[in-house]
């Protein structure tokens, strides 16, 4: 039997100001390369993200007849909280053959406050996996996972801009392996996987009540 224990905490900021390049009007097959414009949408966003997590893991070798067991078994706990201020702006079109950094000489953002949000989320998880060895050709395994996925978000720039999502989800994986030769496995596989709406620690009205 091994027990293990691992926590982790971080704290990250960011900002970012990226271009995400966008099609001017309505292109067919027939337009000339040198006659596309391309616009330049303003990505620009601030914020700090901090999580903090622990992980409890147990993991068991043992014995029971002919079978030869595997089994990890764990406990994860995290918080985590963003606080997240987005802009737009516009900036100049650029030629889609020959972009020019400089195009606009002496251009600056004149950005535009359209968010000012704050998420935390919690998360509970428990899980297990048995991984069975038969004799000298088979092996069997099947796990389970049940998480629970709190979050919530205010955005401040906005009134009444308030979310929240709590999701509760099972999960489970299952495997049944063949090993006829050395270095050879067949196998047949399934299982399930979920992702909660709030994952990107981001919420809006449309998104909210969407379940895992």
């Amino acid at each position: 039997m091994t027990f293990s224990n691992t926590t982790r905490y971080g704290n990250y900021y960011r900002n970012i100001s990226s271009t995400a390049p966008r099609i001017v009007g309505t292109v067919t097959a027939l337009t000339p390369l040198a006659s596309i414009m391309v616009n330049r949408q303003a990505q620009l966003r601030a914020g700090t993200t901090s999580i903090i997590e622990n992980q409890s893991e147990l993991r068991v070798q043992a014995t029971t007849g002919p079978l030869q067991h595997n089994i990890v078994a764990g406990v994860e706990v995290g918080h985590e909280a963003v606080q997240l201020r987005r802009w737009t702006a516009t900036r100049p079109t650029a030629s889609l053959v020959s972009p020019n950094y400089d195009q606009a000489v002496g251009y600056q953002d004149a950005r535009s406050l359209t968010a000012d949000t704050r998420t935390s989320a919690n998360r509970v998880a428990v899980y297990g996996v048995d991984q069975i060895r038969i004799g000298q050709f088979f092996e069997l395994l099947g796990g389970f996972r049940f998480e629970n996925f709190d979050a919530s978000l205010t955005n401040r720039f906005t009134s009444n801009a308030n979310f929240s999502s709590n999701d509760n989800m099972w999960s489970w994986r299952g495997a049944a392996v063949f090993k006829p030769v050395q270095g050879v496995r067949t196998y047949f596989a399934a299982g399930t996987s979920y992702n909660p709406s709030a994952e990107s620690l981001a919420l809006t009205a449309a998104t909210a009540p969407l379940p895992p």
